[in-house]
């Protein structure tokens, strides 16, 4: 089992490293996480959606309510 847990985090570690690679290698067809997350929290609504998500997460998760 210990393997297995090892050979997931391995996977997605790999994973994280090619998707940041991606953007710079064909910067015409994978746009940079900075320059997504830019155009996503332009419109107020969504960043108000994103902070009342945390704080729920945090209150349920962090503060054990």
């Amino acid at each position: 089992m210990h393997a297995f847990t090892v050979t997931g985090y391995l996977v997605l570690v790999i994973a994280i490293l090619v998707l940041a690679a991606a953007p710079h290698v064909r910067p015409g067809v994978v746009v940079s996480f900075g320059s997504m997350l830019e155009q996503i929290m332009s419109e107020r609504p969504v960043r108000v959606t994103i902070m009342v998500f945390w704080w729920w997460l945090g209150w349920h998760f962090l503060t054990g309510a």
